[in-house]
């Protein structure tokens, strides 16, 4: 049910496809969907935890001993490309959310696997090594909301090439750290 979701979601986007489509693609009775998942929704957080799960897999050993901006760096080409690569999905979770987010996606993040890996990953940097957990999970929110709104306007509008949008991000992200840590040093709280 999962492929013919995909299909249908990517010829059709979030809007247009139904759970009777869907079905349908499948090759089951409408109410045999149900038996699967509570809704489209659900079915559309599973597509996106497999998403998530599989850019937490390409970035781990990415993010482990090297350097804060080469690290941004390669983790901006490989983001960029895997967003790309599943362009169709970041378009039916723009669609979702443009109708509406709930309030614990809000506080979590829509990728809580990214937050764990990049909070654990944020506690080797130097720059980072300082805060208390609480701070360096606040700081990962606000790089991932940084790179959610850079990737959304690559992958679905009009941006800068690939090469000045990963040099962008990671210029970006590095001077945020750069500052917070230049911040600490001067005796101030991020």
């Amino acid at each position: 049910m999962i492929r013919s979701a995909r299909s249908c979601f990517e010829r059709s986007g979030y809007s247009g496809t139904t759970v009777g489509a869907i079905s349908a693609a499948a090759g089951v009775a409408h109410g045999t969907f149900y038996v699967h998942f509570a809704n489209k929704d659900a079915l559309l957080d599973e597509l996106l935890a497999g998403f998530n799960e599989r850019l937490a897999e390409k970035l781990e050993p990415i993010l482990v001993g090297r350097e804060l901006p080469s690290a941004v760096r390669v983790t901006a080409e490989i983001f960029l490309d895997h967003w790309a690569a599943e362009r169709w999905l970041v378009e039916c979770l723009a669609q979702r959310a443009a109708r509406g987010v709930e309030i614990g996606e809000l506080l979590e993040g829509i990728n809580p696997p990214m937050v764990q890996l990049l909070g654990a990953a944020f506690a080797t940097f130097p720059a980072l090594a300082a805060l208390d957990e609480l701070e360096r999970e606040l700081v990962v929110h606000g790089l991932l909301a940084l790179w959610l709104r850079v990737g959304l306007r690559f992958t679905l509008a009009a941006a800068p090439s690939r090469r000045q949008t990963c040099e962008l991000l990671s210029a970006l992200s590095v001077g945020a750290v750069a500052g917070l840590a230049a911040g600490r040093e001067g005796g101030g709280r991020p």
